[in-house]
C-alpha cells in the first residue's frame, strides 16, 4: 500500500507541463511589468487596448521615451517585446529552439571551464620545462642534453596537455559558434511570438484590457502563451502599491465617465477639488499637486479636439506625464511652483 501512494504521489508530480520560469522570477517580472504598465498606462493603454497586429505591440510600448531602460525590458525577458522580428513560429517549435540554444549555452559554459583548466595545466607543464632547460645555460645543447630534456617533456607530458588544451578550445568556438547561431534564430521568432500573444490577449473577450491583465499576460512571456501566463499570475500574492499615476488616472477616468456633457474646463475644476479633498490618496494629491501646473497644460492641449469619452483620460494623462517629464527651463520650473494646490 505504501509503494502505491508514492507511486501515486510521483504520478501527481509529473502532471502537467513543466515550468520553465520559477516562481520567484515570474514574481519579480510580474512586478515589474505592472508597475511599467500603470506608470505609462496614460501614454500606452488606448494604443495597447487597440493593438491588431504584432508590430502595433511594439509601437504602441515606444510611446515610452526611453522604454528600453524601464526595468521589464533592461532587466528581463520582456525586451523580446522591442527586438526586430517578425518570424512566425508555433509554441512547440519556439520551445524547441529555446531548449537548443539553453543547451548550447550549457555546453560553451561547461567547454571554457574546461579550457581553463586544461590551459592553466598545459602553461604550467611548459614553464616547469622551460625552467629545466634554463638550467642547461644560453650556450649549445650538448646531444646527450637533448635526451635529458625530452624526458621531462614526456614526463611534463606538455605535448599532451597542449595537445588537449588546443582540442578543447576548437570545441569551446565551435560551441559558440552553434549557440550565436541558434541566438539569430530564436530572437526574431520569440520576438514575433511574445508580441503576437499580446495581441491574442487584447482580441479575448475572456478578460478586461486593464493595466493589471495585460502585466498578468504578459509577464510570462515569451516562454509562456499569454493564457498561461495570466493564470500562474493570478495566483501571484502581489501586496506591491498600485503605481501612484495610474491612481490619478482612474480618477480623472472616473470624472470623465460623470461629465455630462464633456466640458474640459469643468472637468479640470473637479479634478482639482477631488485632489483637494482629505480622504483623497496624499500620493495623488502631493504627485498631482505638486505638477498641477503641467496638468492644466495637458487639459489646454486637449481642448478643442473633440476626444471620445473613452479615448479623452488617455490623452489627457498622455500628455500631462509628458509635461511632467519632458525639459523644461528653470523660469517654467520656477512658474509652476507658484501654480501648485496646496
Amino acid at each position: 500500500m505504501q509503494k502505491r501512494a508514492k507511486k501515486s504521489e510521483k504520478a501527481k508530480k509529473k502532471l502537467g507541463r513543466p515550468e520553465s520560469i520559477k516562481p520567484e522570477d515570474l514574481l519579480d517580472r510580474y512586478k515589474a511589468v505592472k508597475q511599467f504598465l500603470e506608470h505609462d498606462w496614460g501614454r500606452i493603454g488606448l494604443d495597447l487596448q487597440r493593438v491588431r497586429q504584432p508590430e502595433d505591440v511594439r509601437t504602441a510600448l515606444k510611446l515610452v521615451p526611453g522604454v528600453e531602460w524601464n526595468r521589464p525590458f533592461r532587466d528581463q525577458p520582456a525586451a523580446c517585446l522591442l527586438e526586430d522580428g517578425n518570424t512566425r513560429v508555433e509554441k512547440r517549435e519556439l520551445d524547441l529552439l529555446r531548449q537548443q540554444h539553453k543547451d548550447a549555452d550549457d555546453t560553451e559554459r561547461q567547454l571554457w571551464s574546461d579550457y581553463h583548466s586544461a590551459y592553466q595545466k598545459a602553461e604550467a607543464a611548459t614553464t616547469t620545462l622551460k625552467a629545466a632547460i634554463s638550467q642547461f645555460g644560453a650556450g649549445p645543447l650538448l646531444p646527450r642534453f637533448f635526451w635529458v630534456i625530452f624526458l621531462t617533456a614526456r614526463e611534463l607530458r606538455v605535448e599532451k596537455l597542449t595537445n588537449e588544451t588546443n582540442r578543447i578550445k576548437d570545441s569551446l568556438d565551435l560551441a559558440r559558434e552553434t549557440k550565436q547561431e541558434l541566438k539569430k534564430q530564436l530572437t526574431p521568432r520569440s520576438a514575433w511570438f511574445a508580441r503576437n500573444e499580446v495581441v491574442e490577449f487584447r482580441k479575448s473577450t475572456r478578460f478586461e484590457n486593464t493595466a493589471i491583465n495585460f502585466a498578468k499576460a504578459m509577464a510570462g512571456l515569451p516562454e509562456y502563451g499569454w493564457l498561461h501566463s495570466f493564470r500562474k499570475c493570478s495566483k501571484i500574492k502581489d501586496v506591491s502599491d498600485t503605481a501612484t499615476s495610474y491612481l490619478l488616472f482612474e480618477l480623472l477616468e472616473m470624472l470623465v465617465k460623470k461629465a455630462k456633457p464633456i466640458n474640459l474646463r469643468k472637468i479640470e475644476m473637479r479634478l482639482r477639488d477631488e485632489l483637494l479633498r482629505d480622504d483623497t490618496n496624499v500620493f495623488v494629491r502631493g504627485y498631482a499637486g505638486t505638477n498641477w501646473a503641467y496638468m492644466k497644460q495637458a487639459f489646454a492641449e486637449c481642448s478643442g479636439k473633440r476626444y471620445k469619452r473613452a479615448e479623452l483620460p488617455y490623452r489627457i494623462m498622455g500628455k500631462f506625464l509628458h509635461n511632467v517629464e519632458r525639459n523644461k527651463s528653470i523660469t517654467e520650473v520656477e512658474l509652476a511652483k507658484l501654480d501648485q494646490l496646496v
